[in-house]
């Protein structure tokens, strides 16, 4: 069996079968390293021009494409991060990770104060950890020949491609429809109306947006894949933020249309139709897409700054930890109350009218800074119950916030709330440009009068709460709320 045959995760990289590999390898064409591979290095002596590689016959295997793209971008270097307050802060959590971990296989175990810092301090890169994979796949994707990633999942070489509907002004940006044929694989999601894909262009006459953010994707590789090694030229370039228009099969010319036809290895044949976004003042232009990738991960900045935020305040109070429902959830520890031994039972409330939101409503009045779960399946009743405890809790003068993973299944609940006249739409508040509802109810704020509704002990002022009033003309009607009552 040759060398280049042994499977990379059979590879230990210290033996001389393996060193031998990796040196018969150096001559071939570059590929992405596993992160625990290869430190990243500015050496560019592996650069290999494509154009003399032996992919090149692979490459052109892939009809409609371009042979290699003659200019391959450069990578720039990594920005020095040493100085950067908040890369040092992450190196210091990690750091006291680190030793954690040593302390704990010296000493096969560790205390429980040490256990409870150790799941905090992980949960600091859970999602770098998360995101790493998408990035390093992606990395391939601009930088490998196309037969290594071409047939995976929701990952589409077009074919040909056409212009649909040249460039036009469409709500503060410009856009163009493009229609391509294509083969999907047998794994794919790709459906009409899915947004955020990514469109790829060979580096050699990608349009001016791709090069504008091709450094902000190398910067993503970095910081989720620290250990890995970037490559120093990339062969194609994109942008996120292309939609599907439509999907259809594909109808050969002069065959009846029965249906899609099957292109070998199983997967159905599509005619797509792709709309592309630039910016107002980017420039237009001509240049048509090498296919499709699969869009980026969603945005988690605000979700790692709470995991840092409470990593730190523990290290920071190490050993006496304060108890927090972040940690009882960790610790699978049962809700901690104020004056009860146990959660409230609903028989407690057999005299109420909604038993079981008394006995929620009774637990989450008597928490010691810990959580209440309730738990069913579809159709059980979680957001009716939701809605009657965060209007008593309204009604008591507190102040709910509603999060969840999507801002559909926010302003379901808050729908809830309102359609079953619990308290004032005016008394909703939401993040301004955040409200999926084409005419929602409630009122938008600005980040600043959200902070000062958290800060104030009292509501909003008379201007705030009534700026969307006309909005909800159309919601009175709809859901039968009476107007409300002036209230301080």
């Amino acid at each position: 069996m040759a060398l280049a045959d042994i499977p990379n995760l059979l590879s230990c990289g210290e033996c001389p079968a393996c060193a031998a590999r990796v040196e018969a390898e150096a001559g071939t064409s570059e590929t992405l390293d596993e992160p625990e591979l290869v430190p990243h290095s500015s050496d560019d002596s592996d650069e290999d021009s494509w154009a003399d590689s032996d992919d090149f016959a692979a490459e052109s295997a892939f009809e409609g494409i371009p042979a290699k793209a003659q200019h391959p971008y450069r990578v720039r270097p990594a920005t020095p991060a040493d100085d950067d307050e908040e890369y040092a802060q992450l190196e210091r959590l990690r750091e006291r990770l680190a030793e954690l971990e040593k302390q704990n296989q010296k000493n096969q175990g560790l205390s429980a104060e040490n256990t409870r810092l150790a799941m905090l301090l992980s949960g600091v890169d859970f999602y770098r950890r998360e995101k790493a994979p998408f990035w390093r796949d992606h990395l391939r994707r601009l930088h490998e020949p196309y037969e290594n990633w071409a047939n995976t999942r929701n990952c589409v070489i077009f074919e040909n491609v056409e212009t649909a509907t040249d460039w036009e002004r469409v709500r503060g940006a410009k856009m163009r429809t493009l229609r391509a044929v294509a083969t999907l694989a047998d794994s794919h999601t790709l459906k009409a109306n899915d947004t955020g894909h990514y469109l790829l262009y060979s580096a050699d006459d990608a349009p001016a947006k791709a090069y504008e953010s091709i450094d902000s994707q190398v910067e993503a590789f970095r910081a989720t894949n620290p250990q890995a090694r970037v490559p120093s030229t990339l062969h194609r370039l994109g942008f996120f933020g292309a939609k599907i228009m439509s999907l259809e099969p594909y109808e050969e010319p002069g065959e009846p249309p029965e249906g899609a036809t099957l292109a070998a290895g199983g997967g159905q044949r599509v005619v797509m139709v792709v709309a592309e976004r630039i910016r107002v003042n980017d420039e237009e232009h001509a240049a048509f897409p090498l296919g499709l990738t699969p869009g980026a991960p969603v945005t988690t900045k605000q979700l790692e700054a709470a995991l840092v935020r409470v990593a730190v305040e523990a290290e920071d109070s190490f050993p006496n930890v304060a108890a927090t429902g972040t940690l009882d959830l960790i610790e699978r520890r049962p809700p901690r109350l104020k004056t009860r031994e146990s959660l409230p039972q609903e028989t407690e409330f057999s005299h109420a009218e909604l038993p079981t939101v008394e006995a929620v409503l009774a637990a989450v009045r008597d928490l010691d800074r810990s959580y209440v779960a309730v738990q069913g399946p579809p159709g059980s009743g979680k957001t009716f119950l939701g809605s009657q405890v965060i209007a008593r809790l309204v009604a008591a003068g507190a102040k709910v916030g509603v999060v969840a993973q999507s801002h559909a299944v926010v302003e379901n609940m808050l729908t809830a709330c309102l359609e079953r006249n619990l308290f004032p739409a005016d008394r909703v508040m939401r993040a301004k440009g955040k409200s999926q509802l084409p005419d929602y109810p409630w009122v938008e704020v600005s980040d600043k009068d959200l902070t000062a509704l958290l800060d104030k002990s009292s509501g909003l002022s008379s201007e705030i709460r009534h700026r969307n009033f006309s909005r909800r003309s159309f919601w009175r009607d709809r859901l039968g709320f009476c107007e409300p009552e002036p209230y301080s």
